[in-house]
């Protein structure tokens, strides 16, 4: 079992140890990159059979996705940092289930296309989606911390 840095329970910064991705991580990556792919498709069709009118108005589908992926890479990140999780893992995880479940051009894609219909509702999912990501992030941090 690890045990956490001095201080990193009180809440002080830590140093991010450097990630060593090499080929033997692929696989890794692309059978969480194949999960959070299909995590995503499956927010998505829930949001889209939840509520049709209000998902072709508004990309929330999208936004539970990230906002779900920003609570969780904290927790992960929180846990990696302080190394309780192993190279394969973090690949596992990080770079393939969290990094196919949330896209940053997605967002980016989103946030154009309400743009163009409505400057207001584009910059209310852009900037709601970024406020609620740093939220869920603080919060998974927080929570993990607490829990640690």
């Amino acid at each position: 079992m690890h045990e956490a840095p001095r201080g990193f329970l009180e809440g002080e910064a830590l140093r991010p140890r450097p990630f060593r991705a090499g080929l033997g991580h692929l696989g890794w990556i692309f059978a969480g990159g194949a999960l959070g792919a299909a995590a995503r498709l499956a927010v998505e069709g829930a949001a889209r059979r939840l509520a049709p009118a209000a998902y072709e108005a508004f990309p929330w589908g999208t936004l539970a996705a990230n906002a779900a992926g920003s609570f969780l890479i904290a927790i992960f990140g929180t846990l990696i940092f302080e190394r309780f999780v192993g190279e394969r893992a973090r690949a596992f995880w990080v770079l393939g289930f969290l990094g196919s479940l949330t896209t940053f051009s997605s967002y980016a894609l989103h946030t154009l296309r309400g743009w163009e219909a409505s400057p207001l509702l584009g910059g209310l999912y852009g900037g709601g989606s970024l406020l609620l990501g740093l939220l869920a992030a603080l919060a998974g941090l927080r929570l993990t911390r607490r829990l640690l």
